[in-house]
């Protein structure tokens, strides 16, 4: 019986920088602008040019999910089907890259918000009600303070709970494709974890309150990606295929941005999408249109040099310093000022610009000087040599 590698050749490695540069956009998207609100400036800066990520940035939450879920069906689905990576090391690579990071900005977070406390300032508008601040920073330690025993969605580091769903995912990937070892099962698999996480959705939406709810989101989307994986995989072989494949991503591409707007004028479509029912990002951005778009600069040539570009595959190598180190900073800046009386007009153009370089110039120390080095002195001393993009 032919092996799943001789059926449908892995993509060529030089496409994964398209998907580096799409990564960059979002963390640049929601540090940049998207959480400039962290600010309260009183007109935001480039508010015309800028205004779906300030208001709809937060959505590109659901293409780290899906970019997640692609990446993980690449590189981990055959060596964990033909037992060539162990529970152990696969742990210890996903501890390796995301904890160290979290762990020196959950500390950082903590500090300032101590202090604030110390020092009579308000609460920073993003964290979580002060009087849980103990046991969520105890659950932030583990990465479990999103839908494992409890929901916190903004507690110290506003924007760890996404890592708290995909430590949840990483865990529930490793047992489908352990489980199933096939490819054919494992796209299956994906598919009822969809449903799954669509079925979670609504039962939220009704009403109920149980923490494995929150994970919704994340299981959607990570487990679209997988399934855009399998299929991209398996378009490889087939030019005619791809092809069509790729039309059909690029409609879906058109639709999802028209859907965006029509259910709050055509119920039909409402009724068609469970729009009410679900919340318009669910199915119409995690389902159709980040997968779709995905596909497409893998698939296109001129996509995929586009979104390769050098500053662009920068911006998504640095993209989880940027990710978690913006919110902490953010912090700093405020506190300071606060603590100082140091009036900062956050609505001009230069204020924008300067907090921008002041993440970027962190980001890229935190990614060459800390994350790294460590994550290779780690990986070091379990014997994972030779993981490093892994």
């Amino acid at each position: 019986m032919r092996q799943y590698k001789e059926i449908i050749p892995p993509p060529p490695q030089q496409h994964y920088g398209a998907l580096d540069g799409l990564r960059g956009i979002s963390a640049f998207t929601v540090a940049f602008i998207y959480h400039y609100v962290s600010f309260n400036p009183a007109v935001y800066p480039f508010s015309k040019i800028l205004y779906w990520p300030y208001h709809f940035g937060w959505t590109l939450i659901d293409l780290f999910y899906v970019l997640s879920g692609f990446i993980f069906f690449e590189k981990y689905r055959q060596p964990v089907a033909e037992r060539n990576l162990s529970f152990k090391k696969y742990c210890i690579l996903r501890f390796s890259r995301l904890y160290p990071l979290h762990w020196l900005t959950l500390l950082i977070t903590a500090l300032f918000v101590l202090f604030r406390g110390i020092s009579g300032l308000p609460q920073f508008p993003i964290n979580g009600d002060s009087k849980y601040s103990v046991p969520l920073f105890l659950l932030n330690i583990p990465l479990i303070q999103y839908g494992w025993v409890y929901s916190a969605h903004k507690s110290f580091n506003g924007n760890s709970w996404t890592l708290s769903i995909e430590i949840m995912m990483y865990l529930i990937f490793f047992a489908l494709v352990f489980c199933s070892r096939s490819y054919k099962r494992t796209v299956i698999g994906s598919a009822a974890l969809v449903c799954i996480g669509v079925l979670l959705g609504v039962i939220k939406q009704i009403g109920f309150n149980f923490p494995i709810l929150g994970v919704c989101q994340g299981m959607i989307g990570f487990f679209a990606g997988c399934i855009t994986a399998g299929v991209y995989d398996y378009c490889g072989k087939n030019r005619k295929l791809s092809r069509v494949v790729t039309s059909i991503c690029i409609c879906l591409i058109l639709l999802s941005l028209f859907l965006s707007f029509a259910p709050k004028y055509i119920s039909i479509f409402s009724a068609l999408l469970a729009y009410s029912s679900m919340g318009y990002w669910v199915v119409v951005y995690s389902f159709l249109l980040f997968p779709a778009l995905v596909f497409v600069i893998l698939q296109i040539k001129f996509m995929t040099r586009l979104f390769s570009i050098k500053p662009l595959r920068y911006l998504g190598q640095i993209s989880y310093s940027i990710y978690l180190i913006h919110f902490p900073a953010a912090l700093a800046t405020v506190t300071t000022c606060d603590f100082f009386n140091i009036k900062i007009d956050y609505s001009k153009n230069i204020a924008f610009f300067a907090y921008m370089a002041l993440i970027l110039f962190l980001s890229h120390l935190s990614h060459f000087k800390f994350e790294m080095p460590l994550q290779a002195w780690i990986r070091k001393k379990a014997a994972l040599r030779g993981s490093r993009n892994i």
